[in-house]
């Protein structure tokens, strides 16, 4: 069938689709994911001075205005000092989760900035369609598997501080300091748990929205055929024109092969001319070279000009790996040379003999 979308993107469907910000495959799991790693390995290194600050503040305040050694006046003033000391503390937290984002949606799809993506559309607006979006198949699909992520990870929590919870209930009177130590050895092993729950379903969801973006790239024959049409012209008028390039290629060619010095053959199945002018060549040069066909045109064309044909088998075979319009190679000169030599005193002397029969 011609509608079914069997063909891959042609790169210019790739690049339509960048710009538009569509066939990226973004995976929101691995974004979370990755967040969640990055919060897991910085919370354990930022929690105890983020606890050890928040209570020096609150004893400070709490001995400074029990004692009354804090005016009213001056509250505020340690609030805002509060305030910054805490928001020194959660930063790099906060950053280190924005780069963990970041980093995880260019490994995803690269780096795409597009205004299609986010430019208005009211299309967007129409809540017929707004309801129809929220009650297909793939957003009762997403949903569904939200709840069932969900459940599983209550799962993974319970199963996680069932093993914590008797060690911490036990610690009523103990230091704070090994009730810290308990609760974050606690949250650590809840963390890795969800972490790697996370990091599989981020690695099955970027599959799957990989495949999916690449299976709505995917193109019709009649869409590849359009396109190739519009970035290359009509077949028909491309075999045209291929046609009319061999042919202008074979007419110089053979213009060629009438100026040239010699013809050697093979002595039916290749023909190779030659072309020497020491003024402005460094060596002899193949101008035009042939086989079967081709061979036999080019030896018409010589002997209609009179240039000489030369049988050489072994120096034919030679010559025509050359590309056309090469020199000759260095190995091949003494035997190009005995046949420029041989051919050049044969015309030298066909012109005496013309000059003596002229007087």
């Amino acid at each position: 069938m011609t509608d079914q979308r069997t063909e891959e993107p042609t790169p210019r469907r790739r690049d339509e689709a960048r710009r538009m910000g569509e066939g990226v495959g973004r995976s929101q799991e691995l974004t979370m994911a990755a967040t969640l790693a990055m919060a897991a390995l910085a919370l354990p290194a930022l929690l105890p001075a983020m606890v050890g600050t928040l209570a020096t503040l609150l004893r400070t305040a709490i001995v400074e205005m029990g004692d009354g050694r804090l005016p009213d006046g001056r509250l505020l003033d340690r609030a805002g000092q509060g305030f910054g000391q805490g928001v020194a503390i959660v930063l790099p937290l906060a950053v280190a989760i924005a780069l963990a984002a970041i980093l995880a949606n260019l490994a995803a799809g690269g780096f795409v900035l597009s205004s299609a993506a986010v430019r208005f559309n009211s299309s967007r607006l129409n809540p017929i369609a707004g309801l129809r979006r929220i009650m297909d198949r793939q957003a009762l699909m997403r949903l569904g598997l939200a709840v069932a992520k969900l459940v599983l990870l209550l799962l993974i929590g319970w199963v996680t501080l069932s093993d914590s919870a008797p060690r911490v209930l036990v610690l009523g009177g103990a230091e704070a300091s090994e009730t810290l130590r308990v609760a974050l050895a606690a949250i650590g092993n809840l963390s890795f748990a969800i972490v790697i729950f996370m990091g599989v379903v981020a690695l099955a969801d970027f599959v799957v929205q990989r495949r999916r973006a690449q299976g709505q790239l995917r193109m019709t024959r009649d869409a590849v055929r359009r396109e190739t049409r519009e970035s290359e012209g009509d077949p028909s008028l491309r075999v045209l024109r291929r046609r009319r390039a061999r042919e202008l290629a074979f007419s110089r060619m053979m213009a060629a092969v009438e100026t040239a010095d010699v013809v050697v053959v093979n002595p039916i199945h290749l023909a190779v001319a030659l072309k020497y002018d020491s003024l402005t060549m460094r060596a002899p040069r193949i101008v035009a070279k042939g086989q079967h066909l081709m061979a036999g045109r080019i030896r018409e064309v010589a002997l209609r000009h009179r240039v000489p044909i030369v049988q050489d088998v072994p120096l034919a075979r030679a010559l025509y790996g050359r590309p056309l319009g090469a020199e000759v190679p260095p190995q091949l000169y003494r035997a190009v040379a005995r046949i420029l030599i041989v051919v050049h005193t044969a015309r030298f002397g066909r012109r005496v003999a013309a000059a003596r029969a002229g007087r």
